[in-house]
């Protein structure tokens, strides 16, 4: 059975440093990992299934090929509902594995600002999302990763 690994975090929680270090999702195939599953959603829409890389990521699982994505928009618990119920619709037999980040807004903020001042990407819109999402995020107890960076 494949298995679709799901990072859930706020922004600045580190998904994107775990989907490039953690062990287990370094040794997928690289186009078997998305960082940021819904951007460049076809209409824009928040539908998974609208999502540039459902389709592909369905007919690699669909193979027996695990996969792993992340998306700041699955700390909507209906996002996340919705995301799980897209790829169960789709196949019968993979096993959704969820991986929670804390709602840790400082440790979040500290890492938006210092990879603002890296970067020079934009930091108030990322600030904005952050409280935006600090605010219906609810991981459950006991469920959350390590951080693997401070």
């Amino acid at each position: 059975m494949a298995k679709l690994i799901i990072v859930v975090g706020l922004p600045g929680a580190g998904k994107s440093y775990y989907l490039d270090n953690h062990t287990e999702v370094r040794s997928l195939a690289r186009d078997h990992v998305v960082h940021d599953f819904h951007s460049g959603a076809i209409g824009d829409l928040s539908a998974p299934e609208m999502s540039q890389h459902f389709q592909r990521l369905v007919l690699a699982l669909h193979h027996g090929e695990d996969c792993a994505i992340a998306d700041v928009a699955f700390c909507s618990g209906d996002r996340l509902a919705a995301l799980k119920r897209a790829f169960q619709a789709c196949l019968s037999d993979v096993e959704l594995d969820v991986r929670y980040f804390a709602n840790d807004r400082e440790a979040c903020r500290y890492n938006i600002e210092r990879d603002a001042e890296t970067s020079g990407r934009e930091l108030d819109p990322r600030l904005e999302r952050l409280e935006e999402f600090a605010a219906m995020y609810a991981p459950p107890n006991g469920m959350c990763v390590k951080r693997t960076r401070s």
